[in-house]
């Protein structure tokens, strides 16, 4: 009995092998493929993190434009302004300085009018005499 045991045993495990055989391979090829995936996923989770990486770097990079542009501009609003005012205070004083070489100019007419008109007055001899 041992041996019909043994044989339908063997017969059994044959069946069952050839049966599932195409299943098992099936089953290796897709385990197969799942590792693959695996492998891919992770190499484009690395990859996204990269991008993500090169993407926060370039928008902090643009941030950082952004602020320098802004402080240039500020200051070139802040340069202008002081040479607007520079120009001001220019025309002012060189206005100032017209004003004062007209005064000093008609102050020197005056008092060469009433210089001259003193040394006539010393001239002319009186008409009562």
């Amino acid at each position: 009995m041992k041996f019909v045991d043994d044989t339908w045993n063997k017969v059994y495990t044959r069946q069952v092998e050839t049966t599932w055989a195409p299943y098992a391979r099936r089953i290796e090829a897709l385990e197969s493929d799942i590792c693959s995936l695996s492998s891919d996923i992770d190499a484009s989770g690395l990859r996204a993190a990269e991008v993500r990486k090169r993407r926060k770097t370039r928008e902090l990079r643009m941030a950082a434009r952004g602020e320098n542009i802004a402080r240039l501009e500020r200051e070139l609003g802040e340069a202008r302004s002081s040479q607007d005012q520079d120009a001001r205070d220019e025309i002012k004083d060189s206005e100032e300085e017209g004003s004062h070489a007209k005064d000093r100019n008609d102050f020197r007419r005056s008092k060469s009018y009433k210089a001259k008109k003193a040394e006539r007055l010393k001239r002319k001899t009186p008409s009562c005499l």
